[in-house]
């Protein structure tokens, strides 16, 4: 006979919620650099400045585009371990309902 396992539910539904404050710092982090926009000229005139400024506008847009698909994993995550621990309880009174079927009762 293998080892019972007991499942805190409880703690499932703490993690989700660390995962969502992780989550809202991550958007903070977003919506803080989604305005550094770079006026035209800002690496001043060098031969290759407006190539600069062109790489550097493509990695600011590819970042924002990361952190967002780090803010809906973070989302995915928080969703998942909820339901989760809603199926864990739901499992458990499954179990509970059924061995009071047979006379068993929760002593």
């Amino acid at each position: 006979m293998g080892q019972g396992t007991e499942v805190e539910s409880d703690a499932l539904r703490r993690y989700a919620r660390a995962v969502e404050r992780a989550e809202g710092q991550v958007e903070a982090i977003r919506n803080r650099i989604r305005p550094l926009d770079l006026p035209a000229g800002a690496f001043g005139k060098l031969s290759e400045s407006d190539s600069l400024k062109a790489d550097y506008d493509t990695q600011s847009t590819e970042a924002e585009a990361d952190l967002k698909d780090v803010m809906e994993s973070l989302a995915a995550l928080a969703t998942g371990v909820r339901l989760t621990a809603a199926a864990y309880d739901a499992t458990e009174e499954d179990h509970v309902q059924m061995f009071e079927g047979f006379g068993g009762g929760a002593g």
